[in-house]
């Protein structure tokens, strides 16, 4: 499912309206105004793995991070961002030994949700420190 599946409403009946694309079920939406598809656009409120699927294994990508939480499975570092590929490449995993494949060839292991958030954090110091080499070498 491309962001998740919303582990606050009925699993078959989110699941059977994406089966049959009734982009038009109440079920799909955030809110009744049915201004943003949950399983679409949905962010934090998704990594969850919904309740009713304890039993199974829930992949989903758009969030433009990547971790395993038991059996809820994130996986998209670029998020879809072409200029992201360099440092992100595009990923897929094999199940079920949960090997994580890179399109340049590369290979890793997935990471917790807290593991990520290191990561993400170590990421972000480093595009600060490069941005302020810049600055520093287009002053000087």
């Amino acid at each position: 499912v491309h962001a998740g599946l919303d582990p606050n409403k009925d699993l078959d009946a989110q699941l059977e309206a994406l089966r049959a694309r009734a982009l038009h079920d109440r079920i799909l939406y955030d809110d009744p105004h049915r201004e943003r598809l949950s399983f679409a656009t949905g962010r934090d409120e998704l990594f969850p793995i919904h309740p009713q699927l304890q039993d199974g294994v829930l992949v989903s990508g758009h969030h433009g991070v990547s971790f395993q939480e038991g059996d809820r499975i994130v996986l998209d570092r670029s998020g879809g961002q072409p200029d992201e590929l360099e440092v992100h490449p595009l990923e897929a995993i094999i199940l079920p030994d949960r090997r994580v494949v890179q399109h340049d060839g590369g290979e890793r292991t997935l990471t917790s949700e807290a593991e990520r958030k290191g990561v993400k954090r170590d990421e972000a110091d480093k595009k600060k420190e490069q941005k302020e080499a810049e600055r520093m070498r287009a002053i000087s």
